[in-house]
């Protein structure tokens, strides 16, 4: 890896990472073994879980359990003008950081960060009517991100550019209140947004996210789809009206009980109805008022 030093470096490459060792040491591994490239950089690993990594990069604690404070402690911490965040769960190939290099010359004039293709990889046998839900969207070289397509796993980004974006307290512009529920970085993208910042897609590098057993169950799906519908509600409750949110609610509702008795027939589509009503179940949950911890870990 190129040299670090105190001085302003090419790039950081910020890991958060929370008590899954195996999964760090692979992607470290794979970091470890691609080309050099040009850019100078650093690996920064920001461990927010219940036991302490023991890793050669440089490591720095943040508050266990809340990626938000974890992003933001790598935020603040990061050397580099540009910052790339991985998750720990994620694998890279041998040209990586060349590619990395290509894209980011590539990137349209307008763009402060540029998000990376990610393809889910599945660690053991899983039904394949899976690998749809698991599938991050991609768009085309060179095109706009917006909220759908955005995640911050994967995000090259200009440092300085992130951090003027305000968040809701001094320690950085992810939002705490999201980092136990999920949505921390589509509340971060909403935001960057209306601070001016733009993000573009590129499809010249790619990066594996690995799905373990454990997540490639429709148990699984089914809580992340009602995770994913509380949080998409909570959002659109802070900018849009009450009344605009049970519209969509009810929007959605009806094109499920229209497509119902279509989707029956096959297993893909009860699958696919099943879950959407999972998300709408979510949106409800928000709107009664309640709660919802998807990421919570016991104290």
């Amino acid at each position: 890896m190129a040299a670090a030093s105190m001085n302003a470096l090419d790039l950081t490459i910020a890991v958060c990472t929370a008590d899954r060792p195996d999964a760090l040491s692979r992607l470290l591994a794979d970091l470890g073994r691609a080309e050099a490239g040009t850019w100078s950089r650093e690996l920064l690993v920001v461990d927010n879980g219940a036991t302490p990594v023991a890793v050669d990069a440089r490591v720095v604690t943040s508050p266990r359990g809340n990626i938000a404070r974890a992003r933001n402690v790598a935020l603040a911490e990061a050397r580099g003008r540009l910052l790339l965040w991985l998750d720990d769960d994620q694998r890279v190939g041998p040209g990586f950081f060349t590619e990395l290099e290509r894209a980011w010359r590539h990137r349209p004039a307008w763009s402060s960060g540029v998000r990376l293709a990610v393809k889910a990889t599945f660690e053991g046998p899983h039904d394949v009517r899976m690998e749809t839900f698991f599938a991050p969207l991609v768009g085309l070289e060179g095109a706009l991100v917006w909220r759908e397509t955005f995640a911050t796993n994967g995000l090259l980004v200009e440092r300085d550019a992130l951090r003027s974006v305000h968040g809701p307290t001094p320690e950085g512009p992810f939002d705490a209140w999201f980092g136990t529920r999920g949505a921390e970085d589509t509340d971060l993208f909403m935001r960057a947004s209306d601070a001016g910042l733009r993000f573009s897609s590129t499809r010249l590098v790619w990066i594996d996210e690995v799905i373990p057993e454990r997540r490639a169950t429709l148990a699984y799906m089914a809580r992340s789809a009602f995770r994913i519908g509380f949080t998409d509600a909570v959002l659109d409750l802070r900018r849009l009206s009450r009344a605009a949110v049970v519209k969509d609610l009810a929007t959605h509702l009806v094109f499920d009980a229209t497509f119902l008795p279509i989707s029956m027939p096959t297993p893909n589509g009860r699958m696919r109805r099943g879950l959407s009503l999972m998300r709408q179940a979510g949106k409800v949950w928000a709107l009664i008022g309640r709660d919802y911890q998807h990421y919570r870990m016991a104290p």
